[in-house]
């Protein structure tokens, strides 16, 4: 918590906002000291990005992931992870990304208490971001397709002993 106050201090702002995010890897987001130019191909500065004045790291998906979710004692796989963003800062990066893709698609989201967060997050459970860990059994995964009518040399199949493998190294 003390890298956020840090954040809020140099802000000026002690109000926070809780950001949730479905990607399992997170999202780095970056205030700019000057615009990006973005409109001129001819600039020597559309393809240099301007020098950071501020960033946050938003925690993926995947951060959540311990020793516990290793060895079977926790949820392996989580939904969201929510992170505390000072407000300001978010009020300036959606005024400059207002557009981003993963704000538009609903794979990031903001509330003003972290209940609220989470409340979105159940909404969005069934929504995907195409960033999931493929299905081992295979069945049901809308990625891998139809295997219907394949020949048997042509189906995609798990490795069986591979996985059952991974479980007894897993202890389960």
């Amino acid at each position: 918590m003390t890298e956020i106050t840090a954040a809020a201090s140099r802000l000026n702002s002690s109000k926070v906002v809780w950001v949730g995010c479905k990607l399992p890897h997170g999202m780095r987001l970056q205030l700019f000291s000057r615009p990006v130019e973005r409109d001129n191909p001819n600039s020597p500065n559309a393809f240099k990005p301007p020098p950071v004045k501020s960033e946050i790291v938003l925690k993926g998906a995947n951060s959540l992931t311990t020793e516990f979710s290793v060895r079977g004692l926790a949820p392996l796989r989580h939904e969201f992870a929510v992170t505390p963003v000072p407000a300001e800062f978010w009020a300036q990066w959606i005024a400059e990304h207002a557009d981003h893709d993963a704000l538009r698609n609903g794979f990031i989201f903001v509330g003003d208490r972290e209940r609220d967060v989470k409340g979105a997050a159940a909404e969005r459970v069934d929504e995907r971001t195409g960033l999931e860990p493929l299905k081992p059994e295979m069945d049901g995964d809308p990625r891998i397709g139809s295997q219907k009518g394949l020949p048997p040399e042509k189906r995609i199949a798990p490795d069986a002993e591979r996985l059952a493998a991974l479980q007894r190294a897993n202890g389960r």
